[in-house]
């Protein structure tokens, strides 16, 4: 039987995506702001986890668990990444999460991250 980080799909696996546009969707419909609080109260959960390490890895998940029932191409990668995210140990977790917040995102990413992050202060649920 494969572990979970075997079921781990190639970066060449998962879309990449700068679009702005798409993003800012995302994040409309899928209440991104009700995400974040409830990741931030949420003490013993996935989410708050990858929060507590940065507000990059926590993102990451969100997008990744967001809008998840459209077929799309990398639509099962990104199941099968959750999925794989899920099985992991704690120690794992934030293995992975510490990972992640230490990736340069492309600076076009990082821009429209930060514009998503600076709409409502949403940066005051980080601390």
């Amino acid at each position: 039987m494969a572990s979970a980080t075997d079921q781990l799909p190639t970066s060449a696996q998962i879309p990449q995506t700068t679009d702005e546009a798409y993003g800012q969707r995302i994040v409309r419909d899928a209440h991104l702001d009700d995400a974040l609080t409830k990741a931030a109260s949420e003490t013993h959960s996935l989410p708050h986890t990858l929060l507590k390490w940065a507000y990059q890895p926590w993102f990451e998940y969100f997008l990744a668990t967001t809008n998840s029932q459209a077929h799309h191409e990398g639509r099962q990668a990104k199941i099968n990444t959750v999925n794989a995210l899920h099985e992991l140990s704690a120690a794992n977790i934030n293995l992975v999460a510490s990972t992640v917040a230490a990736i340069k995102p492309h600076n076009t990413v990082e821009t429209a991250s930060d514009k998503i992050l600076k709409k409502n202060d949403r940066s005051s649920k980080l601390s």
